[in-house]
């Protein structure tokens, strides 16, 4: 039977369309007729993500389809042989991303050579292990004038020059990532008086004199969001403090982490949250924020957008609370733990928390938690093991109320400011405990519970699958028998899950 031109089968409709398919959709519509061929091809080899154990595409379908190649994320972990992989054949790429365990000094030319020929690229993440110098690189991403985004780890920059290629290609960036690199001390110069695209930056745990980290980020005038994570030594908190009024007076979303040193003191926070105008961002990891950080704090709520607060000894459940039902803008949200008790206890009334679970909706309606466009939330919920099932399903109906929410990671982490919690007492996944309750949450994408025990079976496994239709990575042990745990993993991995444990 002859193909016969739908009205509506236009190239403009079908290109519309395209976007909306995943891989396996794009294969088969590919299929339909030459006119689908045509532009649908092109669709499914536009992002291919290379490597790991099984080589797919091939490398023919790579040369044949080299053209149509604008993302490729590059994964392996084993640093791949240089015949499994057309590198002379692929030019027209946007994004290039590498993840490679062992990236030796072979495969580095390579990369290298393959950024020369891509010299339209806008961004390039380099998350690979090994030790090589990374000049030859710098050198080819040099010559990449629309590169707007990169991001570099576990590099080695000692190389003498290497530094100041990458000030040179910072002059055009927009987004600078840089972690856990070895970086040689440049005494910058007045070559670079600003960085004058750079919108982003990310310095995490960089062992790099802190004047002169200070120097790149006060010639950044456009600087919107800092993440900066020291792994030695005291942050600079008066220096901080300048940035919004003296050097960057578009900063509103700082991170300020430190490992291995004195954590930030309440003092500090409180100078920080003071001396900044507007922030729509803040997150701390290991600090002393207590009341007094927290009132400071306060006046940010109707604009925050991101608020991580760590972990700290005086973080207590009714401040948390206080942040659920006020920061109504709120995408991202981390904290370290939240009693179970207090959440019911603020739908239901401390009088009647303790046993009778129906819901009083006046109640419920003053301690609504407001930031409905929640997106990413990450916290334990502890104290789960010894209450009602009723009340544990007021906990889920909570959660279920963030219905854009696309990760939830609610995992156990074995701190010191979990007051004697266990890995028993958290949110079990189980439809017998409630877990259908979460149906709400369509857009999910990822759901960790590392740490928890969990007893999930079978039937949990295709419930996910079914009520959580874009479900695309599963942190945690599924089951405490590692051979039920494996086949469950299984089942989730044939229907393209991740499953990290």
């Amino acid at each position: 039977m002859d193909y016969k031109l739908n009205p509506l089968d236009l190239p403009e409709v079908r290109i519309h369309l395209a976007q909306y398919l995943n891989t396996t959709q794009l294969a088969v519509a590919a299929t339909v007729c030459k006119s689908w061929n045509a532009t649908f091809i092109s669709f499914l080899y536009s992002n291919i993500t290379w490597g790991g154990t099984c080589k797919i595409p091939s490398k023919e379908k790579i040369s044949t389809h080299a053209s149509d190649i604008r993302n490729l994320n590059f994964v392996d972990d084993i640093s791949p042989s240089s015949d499994l992989f057309p590198w002379n054949t692929v030019t027209g790429l946007k994004r290039l991303l590498t993840s490679i365990d062992d990236l030796n000094t072979h495969i580095n030319q390579n990369l290298s050579n393959l950024i020369r020929q891509n010299q339209g690229l806008i961004e390039f993440q380099e998350h690979s292990g090994g030790t090589v110098e990374t000049k030859e690189c710098m050198d080819a991403l040099l010559r990449c004038s629309n590169l707007k985004i990169l991001s570099v780890m576990f590099a080695n920059f000692e190389q003498a020059g290497t530094t100041e290629l990458l000030y040179e290609i910072s002059t055009r960036l927009e987004e600078l990532e840089i972690c856990c690199c070895i970086v040689a001390e440049n005494h910058m110069s007045s070559r670079w008086s600003q960085f004058p695209a750079i919108r982003s930056l990310r310095f995490d745990t960089l062992e790099v004199p802190i004047s002169e980290l200070l120097e790149f980020i006060q010639k950044c005038p456009l600087l919107e969001s800092l993440h900066w994570n020291r792994i030695l030594g005291d942050v600079p908190i008066s220096e901080i403090c300048q940035l919004p009024t003296s050097y960057c007076p578009r900063l509103t979303n700082i991170s300020i982490g430190t490992q291995y040193t004195p954590c930030l003191s309440e003092n500090a926070l409180v100078q920080i949250l003071n001396s900044y105008p507007i922030l729509t961002g803040f997150s701390i990891y290991e600090s002393e924020f207590g009341p007094l950080a927290l009132q400071s704090l306060r006046r940010h709520f109707g604009r925050l957008k991101i608020l991580e607060l760590g972990t700290s000894p005086h973080i207590t459940d009714a401040m948390v609370l206080e942040a659920l039902t006020s920061c109504r803008e709120l995408i991202r949200f981390q904290v370290f733990s939240l009693g179970a008790r207090s959440i019911v206890g603020a739908i239901l009334g401390e009088r009647r928390a303790g046993g009778d679970s129906r819901i009083d909706s006046q109640a419920e309606n003053r301690h609504e938690w407001t930031c409905s466009n929640l997106r990413e939330l990450k916290v334990f919920i502890g104290g789960l093991e010894s209450m009602p099932t009723e009340q544990q399903q007021l906990v889920l109906h909570q959660i279920a109320k963030f219905k854009k929410l696309e990760v939830l990671n609610i995992s156990y982490d074995d701190g010191k400011f979990h007051k004697h919690r266990t890995p028993h007492d958290g949110i079990g996944l189980r439809l017998d405990a409630g877990l259908d309750i979460l149906r709400e949450l369509r857009r999910l994408e990822v759901i960790a519970f590392n740490g928890l025990k969990q007893r999930i079976e079978s039937q949990e496994i295709q419930w996910m699958l079914k009520e959580w239709p874009d479900l695309k990575q599963v942190r945690g042990v599924l089951h405490p028998i590692h051979s039920e745990h494996r086949k469950l993993a299984g089942s989730l991995r044939l229907r393209g899950v991740k499953v990290v444990s």
